[in-house]
């Protein structure tokens, strides 16, 4: 896993070109961004990981492995000095030991690291540990003990609340639905309390990993992702194309897990949502774990990409009911209103009654630049800017799998 910005996971289409950490421009600047490797000064031969950022954005933590020549997980940094970041280097002990140290968090003032650790002294097969700056240095991480750790094996933490008072973390102990589920506590006064398990509206037979949860805490992204619910179990509705998020894989939630977590954080009092039919009560079951699909299958790929990845086939798709789009008799087929300040615009029939005489060129300017075979701009809401940043490869492979759709 490298080093990368973050314009493939923009794009919507290059969700599976994400394999390591992201480094982020300005949001004005998304648009124009191109995936770029940031280089030996971050990256190595090993993997380089998970990145956890202060408040300032200048100072960076990541998982490392294989730095040193007996091998191992540590943690490593790097600062941003100038524009650039600094080479990057392992943190010393006591952080960085001869076992196991990944998954970093630093807290938003940079005066806590949270790492999962195998260490001596801890509960289970992997803790959650915390080490304090003072003057300047790492102090030894104290475990957190119970209720976060246990017996089992607990990891992917993050925390949310003003002062860090609601912890989310996904533990292997007794008492869940499968694997891995995630798991909640609240701190009262000091004290944290028994760990509760979302239960199975988010944790399934599969494996959950990696909840982050919205400064509000009414949200957590990786269900909000694929199954379509809140942290307090209430469906969230239209226009998140569930439908499609749902054969997301775990790979790529995680990797959208990523790149959130090196958004900075922005206040916002957001209005509640309203809906003008009745919500089903649910999506369907909870999704368990998702694999990639492989490249070397074109059309199987190309499915993936303009499904779930990149939901064309949401947009593209008229709807049967309110809510409900007609995937089983009109996929691809067109004909879905979208309002805007622009007026309206009707999704285009992408199925082979209308691609079959198109070239592959006459496609790809569609989608990448938004203009038409006779020079005429398309309207929005098609995200054009980002849909340039798709790989010839991932391009061509959407491109065949739309020429195998049933003519609509």
């Amino acid at each position: 896993m490298k080093l990368l910005t973050p314009a493939l996971i923009a794009s919507g289409l290059g969700l599976l070109a994400f394999n390591g950490l992201s480094a982020q421009r300005s949001p004005l600047a998304r648009a124009q961004v191109q995936a770029v490797n940031m280089g030996a000064a971050l990256n190595a031969a090993g993997r380089d990981s998970e990145p956890t950022f202060g408040t300032d954005r200048r100072t960076m933590y990541f998982n490392c492995a294989d730095r040193r020549p007996e091998g191992g997980n540590d943690i490593c940094t790097s600062t941003l000095v100038d524009g650039q970041w600094s080479a990057a280097e392992i943190v010393p002990a006591p952080i960085s030991t001869e076992y196991v140290e990944v998954e970093p968090l630093l807290s938003p003032d940079g005066n806590q690291l949270y790492i999962m650790s195998d260490r001596p002294g801890g509960m289970g097969g992997m803790d959650i540990w915390v080490s304090d700056k003072v003057d300047g240095e790492w102090t030894e991480p104290r475990n957190l003990g119970a209720p976060i750790n246990s017996a089992a094996a607990d990891h992917c933490l993050y925390f949310t609340g003003p002062d860090w008072s609601v912890a989310y973390w996904t533990s292997t102990r007794p008492g869940g639905y499968g694997g891995n589920d995630i798991w909640r506590s609240e701190r009262v006064d000091g004290v944290w309390q028994e760990a509760v398990n979302l239960g199975p509206q988010i944790n399934s037979a599969g494996s959950e990993h990696h909840s982050l949860p919205s400064a509000d805490g009414r949200s957590l992204y990786i269900t909000a992702i694929r199954d379509g619910r809140r942290p307090d179990g209430s469906l969230i509705g239209p226009p998140m194309p569930f439908s499609q998020y749902r054969g997301m894989s775990d790979s790529d939630v995680k990797a959208i897990v990523a790149y959130l977590r090196t958004v900075k954080p922005v206040r916002n009092v957001v209005a509640k949502s309203k809906y003008e039919f009745p919500l089903p009560p649910a999506y369907g079951p909870p999704v368990g774990s998702v694999p990639n699909v492989p490249r070397d299958d074109r059309v199987a790929y190309g499915a993936y990409l303009a499904g779930p990845a990149g939901h064309c086939m949401e947009c593209h798709t008229p709807f049967a009911k309110p809510g409900m789009r007609d995937f089983e008799n009109k996929l691809g087929a067109g004909g879905a209103e979208f309002h805007g300040p622009w007026g309206t615009s009707v999704s285009a029939d992408i199925t082979p009654t209308a691609l079959a005489d198109r070239s592959y060129a006459d496609i790809k300017a569609r989608i990448t630049t938004g203009t038409r075979a006779d020079g005429a701009r398309m309207a929005p809401p098609m995200a054009y800017p980002f849909y340039a940043n798709i790989t010839e490869e991932d391009l061509q492979a959407i491109v065949a799998y739309l020429r195998t759709l049933p003519a609509k």
